[in-house]
């Protein structure tokens, strides 16, 4: 009983010395939320499961800084803090495709996932007695639900790093 008491006597003591010295004993701290402890920027990640062409790497940008060049099966991530921000992919000039700009608006706490998609079709438009040969091609940032996201980028492509890990 008598050794109990002096634990208790001693255990008290150094929890009065920690609060006289402004720090408190990791036992009697409280818990730090998750809204604490979490970090102010969101997590932004970008992937190309199969947009053609096959051959071209799609490059990048936020806020026109290149932070990225996805060839085929590959994403990335990076942080970016909350506001309005462009996100833009661009096929080299020897691809032949067009740019795209995205407007996106970065809320605090939140996952973005945004599948790189084109495609290219040759049509033969009939012309008198012939066909005249076109090509069609198509791109887009397409936004995707994180739970898809998450499970599209498991399953199809592996991890590039950014240049820039924060934006």
């Amino acid at each position: 009983m008598r050794a109990l008491g002096f634990g208790l006597a001693l255990l008290a003591g150094a929890a009065a010395g920690a609060s006289a010295m402004g720090a408190r004993p990791a036992w009697a701290q409280e818990p730090v939320s998750a809204a604490d402890s979490s970090s102010p920027d969101a997590n932004l990640f970008v992937y190309r499961d199969a947009a053609r062409p096959a051959g071209c790497a799609a490059q990048l940008y936020l806020d026109g800084k290149q932070f990225a060049a996805l060839p085929q099966h590959a994403y990335t991530s990076l942080t970016v803090r909350p506001g309005a921000h462009e996100l833009e992919f661009r096929w080299p000039s020897a691809c032949g495709h067009g740019d795209v700009t995205n407007r996106i608006e970065i809320e605090d706490r939140r996952l973005y996932y945004f599948a790189l998609a084109g495609d290219a079709a040759l049509t033969a438009d009939p012309l008198g007695n012939s066909y005249e040969m076109r090509l069609h091609e198509t791109t887009s940032l397409v936004p995707v639900d994180p739970d898809q996201g998450v499970q599209t980028v498991a399953a199809c492509c592996r991890f590039l790093p950014a240049r820039h890990a924060t934006f």
